[in-house]
């Protein structure tokens, strides 16, 4: 069924509301896919990711980076947010800030450090590394040629044991080496 674009504002305007009432970051960062797509102005959503980020909870700051590079993909993401980003203590935030600074701006030398030094396993133990290994592995793959400084330890990954990670490993292998 499609919503005509009066019913897709009141159905923002809805949902808008409600999330406000809450005051609940955990509800809000939930409602924002939606939100986005009903046309939630970019500086709102923006605003969403950001509370998020500056939870202290590894769950809200991964999953603000994820909405971050969701938000990324409608909108042009300002700079001074992502080489804040860039910069967090968290892999997960610093992973998905690459994508997006990748996205944006077309400078692996800014990024292919990032994204490989979060593919060393034996410093990142977190319950969600395996989310952070994949956006690393497929970013690099986007980056291609100009990652091939990353080249030794996808070549590690790609023998990995899991074939899911080793099939990942090694597509993004065969773009790097393009």
């Amino acid at each position: 069924m499609n919503l005509s674009e009066a019913d897709n504002a009141k159905a923002l305007v809805l949902l808008e509301s409600w999330s406000e009432k809450t005051d609940r970051i955990f509800i809000r960062m939930l409602l924002l896919p939606a939100m986005m797509d009903l046309g939630l102005p970019h500086e709102k959503c923006v605003a969403i990711c950001q509370e998020g980020l500056n939870r202290g909870e590894d769950y809200y700051r991964i999953q603000a980076a994820r909405l971050f590079a969701m938000v990324n993909e409608k909108h042009s993401v300002n700079g001074r947010y992502l080489e804040v980003l860039l910069r967090s203590p968290d892999v997960g935030v610093r992973v998905y800030a690459a994508k997006i600074h990748w996205r944006e701006n077309r400078n692996a030398a800014a990024v292919v450090p990032v994204l490989t030094e979060a593919l060393n396993r034996t410093k990142y133990q977190s319950y969600y590394y395996s989310e952070v290994q994949s956006v690393a592995l497929t970013a690099l793959g986007d980056i291609g040629s100009e990652a091939r400084e990353a080249t030794a330890i996808v070549e590690q990954i790609a023998s990995a044991p899991n074939p899911n990670v080793a099939k990942q490993a090694s597509e993004a292998l065969t773009k790097i080496r393009q």
